[in-house]
């Protein structure tokens, strides 16, 4: 259901605003894989840790979605341009938010 919104309601033909959606859907299928994975095997604990991982990753991007799409400043250091390095970040940035939810698991787990 995520993904359908997600594709209908695109307001622009900004092309970060389509890079931020197609990383979410990464995000989504991935999530979908690993519920799956569990779904199969429900003693496999690796599927439930990348199951949360993911699943927190995606709430992180969608903040991250929000300040790249609709930015609350007019200071052009924080507007995203349509270049390749804007691109390459935000690639980036989906890693980050992704070992950033594993680090979280593994403290949460850890103590």
């Amino acid at each position: 259901i995520q993904v359908l919104i997600m594709t209908t309601h695109l307001s622009g033909d900004s092309g970060i605003e389509h890079t931020v959606h197609q990383l979410w859907t990464i995000l989504i299928v991935l999530t979908f894989i690993s519920c799956c994975c569990e779904c199969y095997d429900t003693t496999n604990l690796w599927a439930v840790y990348m199951r949360i991982c993911f699943f927190l990753a995606q709430g992180t991007w969608l903040m991250q979605i929000a300040f790249v799409v609709w930015p609350h400043t007019t200071n052009p250091i924080f507007i995203w341009k349509m270049d390749h390095s804007s691109h390459t970040w935000l690639s980036i940035s989906l890693m980050i938010h992704i070992q950033l939810s594993a680090c979280l698991l593994i403290i949460q787990y850890l103590f």
